[in-house]
């Protein structure tokens, strides 16, 4: 059977490929966003959230971390379901989990050897130059010890991990999610109230978590809880692409959405802190409120942003078309160069937020030069990209 027809502008179709140039966009940007979360976090005075801490800490960074923790990777789980389904049904089971190894769990193992041991040296190292220790007798005793544990952790390539057991799941269960053109999901999905009906089954994930926050693995086992806060946006871009041909009536405007989450924000944030401040004391009620907040705000960027991308990111654009392929890359190894640029500033007193920002803008030209350079044309960008790309801004799209 053929696939619904999507209107000209959502999609390139030739016969080779489609290309959902604002989906792809979308998913490209907000995974570019943990590289603004994550120059914030040694800023932050939020506990175990980085690799390092400077002094020079602002409370309003701990705000901005929140906030883009409550949307961005969920927003980019829905486009990567919505992948998902296009990829198996191109390849079918077989060649979609073949696919999924090769561009998930190979980077995250490379990255689990090459780059982990790369951020606790300089864990290792921010603290002693905290401390004011030796650092040469203070590395070698942190390398011996280094050597004779062999610890690998997923920093952050667990989120790798998490889409990979998504994939997983998703092949057995491929002939049901196909069938989600039933007629309560299509009005769910197009309807007005469509972020606080995809809000309940997310609040009611959050409210077991610690803080009615999403909560981060700790180790390579699966965490259900995890799994079924991701799964749930997971599954909603797999009924996205099995119902593409609504797409169009997704291009609504987009700035009630973004305002009411942004009022929302200061509630949730308030719900967390104060759950922190008495975390001896159980607090149902504020614990509710943060899942319930933190659900809705969740949904509501999400639908506001697909909103912004369809109606402005939708025709072809080589800026954002590479954008998208470097943005992989970038959040692969992007911990490494802020983590080099938070240990320069640490004997620099400056406030957080001017720090965080400066470390930001001098990362990214690195980062995409990088990726120019040693990656895109590359058997590195054939990893990560499912292709090489001529190195180099692209002078005309193709798909």
């Amino acid at each position: 059977m053929q696939p619904p027809a999507v209107p000209d502008g959502l999609v390139n179709n030739s016969a080779a490929a489609s290309r959902y140039h604002a989906l792809d966009a979308l998913r490209g940007v907000m995974m570019l966003g943990g590289v603004v979360l994550h120059a914030a976090c040694a800023y932050s005075t939020l506990p175990d959230v980085w690799w390092l801490k400077d002094r020079d800490q602002s409370p309003l960074l701990d705000a901005l971390i929140l906030f883009l923790h409550t949307f961005r990777l969920p927003a980019f789980f829905v486009m990567s379901g919505f992948f998902a389904g296009m990829l198996m049904q191109k390849r079918g089971w077989q060649g979609f989990l073949e696919n999924r190894t090769a561009r998930l769990m190979l980077p995250m193992l490379l990255g689990m050897v090459l780059l982990s041991p790369i951020l606790r040296a300089a864990r290792a190292l921010a603290g002693l130059i905290e401390e004011n220790r030796d650092l040469w007798h203070g590395m070698a005793g942190w390398f011996a010890r280094e050597v004779s544990n062999r610890q690998l952790d997923q920093a952050h390539f667990w989120f790798l991990e998490t889409l990979f057991w998504l994939c997983v799941l998703a092949a057995p269960l491929a002939p049901v999610m196909n069938r989600m053109r039933s007629g309560w999901f299509r009005a769910a999905l197009v309807g007005p109230l469509a972020p606080i009906l995809f809000a309940l089954p997310s609040c009611l994930i959050l409210v077991t978590m610690e803080y009615g926050v999403l909560a981060t693995p700790r180790d390579l086992m699966p965490n259900v809880k995890i799994l079924a806060a991701y799964g749930v946006c997971f599954t909603a871009g797999w009924g996205l692409w099995v119902n593409r041909e609504l797409l169009p009536s997704l291009q609504r405007n987009p700035w009630p959405g973004l305002v009411l989450a942004l009022a929302l924000a200061p509630v949730n944030i308030v719900a967390v802190a104060t759950q922190a401040t008495h975390r001896a004391t159980p607090m149902p009620a504020m614990l509710f409120l943060s899942a319930a907040s933190g659900a809705l705000i969740c949904w509501l960027m999400f639908f506001s942003c697909l909103s912004l991308f369809l109606r402005h990111a939708s025709a072809p654009s080589a800026r954002l078309r590479y954008l998208s392929d470097s943005a992989y890359w970038i959040y692969l190894v992007h911990p490494v160069v802020l983590v080099g640029i938070q240990l320069l500033l640490l004997p620099v007193r400056l406030a957080g937020e001017w720090k965080a920002l400066l470390g930001l803008l001098l990362a990214t030209p690195v980062l995409l030069y990088c990726y120019d350079r040693i990656v895109r044309a590359t058997w590195i960008g054939a990893v990560l990209n499912g292709r090489r790309h001529p190195r180099g801004l692209p002078v005309s799209m193709h798909p």
